[in-house]
């Protein structure tokens, strides 16, 4: 008789739920494990926001369960974990940019990764606080500004990169 607990395997749940061979999923594994690697991303960084991203999405699913008015749907339900997932790829986003102007650009990609980190832990206590007083509690989309403030910051780089250009003619 096998009295150990039964862990969540998600390179199982790829294969049987989702019909995606194990190769596939490990070959992906791979590649962004490689990605964060020559990217010089902290994956202790990545690993800390995912169990934020499972936790946001353990509560907010509770939360649709508790408030009488919130109507949970499998499909809203997916499509969140979808957009937690893309998350990941704004960070990526940000080091293979600055990958090509300098060097050593994880101070900024970890800071951006870390206010990504913040906004799931501020999404989680807002769903908190709407367990606790069964309404909803609005949030601010943190992750919006995050991506204004990348915008801008890509934006000043642009100006002064065609500054040093037509000084140079």
């Amino acid at each position: 008789m096998n009295n150990k607990p039964e862990i969540f395997n998600l390179a199982e749940f790829f294969e049987t739920r989702l019909g995606i061979p194990l190769a596939i999923y490990h070959g992906i594994k791979m590649l962004l494990y490689s990605m964060f690697a020559f990217l010089a991303i902290d994956i202790n960084i990545i690993i800390l926001l995912k169990w934020l991203i499972m936790l946001d999405m353990v509560t907010g699913v509770i939360k649709t369960l508790r408030i009488p008015e919130a109507k949970f749907s499998m499909k809203r339900f997916w499509s969140g974990l979808l957009a937690k997932c893309v998350l990941i790829f704004i960070p990526i986003t940000v080091a293979l940019v600055l990958k090509a102007f300098t060097e050593d650009a994880s101070n900024f990609v970890d800071g951006v990764l870390k206010l990504i980190i913040l906004t799931e832990g501020i999404s989680v206590f807002v769903n908190l606080m709407s367990i606790h007083k069964k309404e909803e509690i609005e949030s601010q989309d943190y992750l919006y500004l995050i991506m204004k403030m990348i915008r801008r910051f890509f934006d000043k780089h642009f100006q002064r990169i065609l500054k040093k250009y037509d000084d140079d003619k």
